[in-house]
This record gives structure tokens, C-alpha cells and sequence, in this order.
């Protein structure tokens, strides 16, 4: 057994940095702006759109017409009150909609964000990613790093090589990488959507993200080449 945890702790090691090879190479370089004196911190090159990363965890049909991206923190409240309407729009929109959710922890304003995702990403190596993700979201009050395994239980996890990949960080490259590249979408707070070509912040209503979607469902439609009759 110890062997096996051993050899699934290489392998969750040897993924990650892959991964983290892989995303770093999928997005054109960082550019470091000066600053003029005076100025705190330094710029980057933006991005318009986000990108689909192999490793990012998704939900719903790969070929479906329009990609939901969710960047998202296990601390905020309104990332977890959206998620009733996230749920509800996979429900109404089981072809079409593709749900990819991207780690974009706030340290600053939530010191155990990153721990959090770390977490989550540990329990896709055992493929629990989701039943992991939506346990957080609703017991925020009670995360902190002595509860991921007790929550890795309730869900039947292997808890030997889940708590290796914890207390090894194995998995935050994965999250890193999302954070990376919500930096360079200028991403400022938590929830973020993109949805088509759309980019929506905040806790919006069902009805308004129902809207988003069937307007991204409209314009793909628009603009798809008409099939040709079959003669």
C-alpha cells in the first residue's frame, strides 16, 4: 500500500510539473513594463481571452458552442452563491454549454485561498474534483488546512496520498498557472465569467447569466457557415 501511495505521489509530481510546463508554453511570453520612480509593482502583456488549458477541470460536452469560464476563490461568498446558478444553467443547457474553472485565489484579502485550491486539485488526482469543489463552497467557514482531509473523507478519498499531495504542494503549479493567467486578463475580483466573448464580474442573477448564454448561443449561431442540403 505505502508503495502505491509512494508511486501515485511521483506520478500526481511528475504530472503537475508537466502541466505547469505545458501552460507556460501555451501562453506568449510575460513582458515586464518599467515603471516610472514612484510607481509600486510592474505591468504585463494582457490577454483578451482566457485560454483552455489541458489540466483545468470542466464540465459538460467538449464540443459544446459556448465556453463558460469561471475564475473563481474558495473564500468568496459570491463565487459559492453563483454556484446554485451554475448548476442550473448545465441543467438547461446540457449540450451546449462547456463550464472550465480556472483557481484565482485572493491572498491578500483570504490567506488560505491557495491552500484551498491546492486541495481541490488534489482530490481531481483521485477524479473528485467537483464533489471536492462544491463541499468547499458550501462550508467556507470552515476551511482551513486542518479540515481537507475530514472533507476528503466525506467523499472516500485515499487519504494517504491525498494528504502526501497536499503537504507537498504537488498540485500548485495546476493553480498557479490559472492565477498567471488571470493576472494577465487584468482580473481584479472574484467571481469572473467569460462567457463567449463576454466578460462578466460579480454574483450576477440566473436570469441575467441565462441571458449571456443564449445571446453567446445566438452570435455562434450567426456566424456559423449554413450546412448544405443533402442532395
Amino acid at each position: 500500500m505505502r508503495q502505491s501511495n509512494l508511486f501515485l505521489g511521483i506520478t500526481i509530481l511528475v504530472a503537475a510539473s508537466i502541466l505547469f510546463i505545458y501552460g507556460i508554453a501555451a501562453l506568449s511570453p510575460v513582458k515586464i513594463a518599467r515603471k516610472d520612480a514612484g510607481d509600486a509593482g510592474a505591468s504585463v502583456t494582457p490577454l483578451q481571452r482566457p485560454t483552455t488549458s489541458f489540466g483545468n477541470p470542466t464540465r459538460g460536452p467538449k464540443d459544446a458552442k459556448v465556453a463558460v469560464f469561471f475564475f473563481g476563490d474558495y473564500l468568496c461568498q459570491p463565487c459559492a452563491e453563483l454556484g446554485s446558478s451554475i448548476e442550473q444553467l448545465l441543467i438547461d443547457f446540457p449540450d451546449d454549454v462547456r463550464l472550465i474553472w480556472k483557481d484565482m485565489p485572493n491572498v491578500q484579502r483570504h490567506g488560505e485561498a491557495t491552500n484551498a485550491a491546492v486541495a481541490a486539485r488534489c482530490a481531481d488526482a483521485q477524479g473528485g474534483f467537483w464533489q471536492y469543489h462544491d463541499l468547499l463552497m458550501a462550508n467556507q467557514t470552515s476551511i482551513s488546512l486542518n479540515n481537507y482531509a475530514p472533507f476528503a473523507a466525506q467523499l472516500g478519498l485515499e487519504l494517504e496520498s491525498f494528504q502526501s499531495c497536499i503537504d507537498g504542494k504537488l498540485t500548485q503549479p495546476l493553480v498557479q498557472r490559472d492565477f498567471d493567467e488571470g493576472q494577465r486578463l487584468r482580473i481584479e475580483s472574484t467571481p469572473t465569467l467569460f462567457i463567449g466573448d463576454r466578460r462578466v464580474e460579480g454574483a450576477i442573477s440566473y436570469e441575467q447569466l441565462r441571458g449571456f448564454v443564449e445571446s453567446a448561443l445566438s452570435e455562434v449561431e450567426r456566424v456559423a457557415p449554413q450546412e448544405k442540403p443533402t442532395e
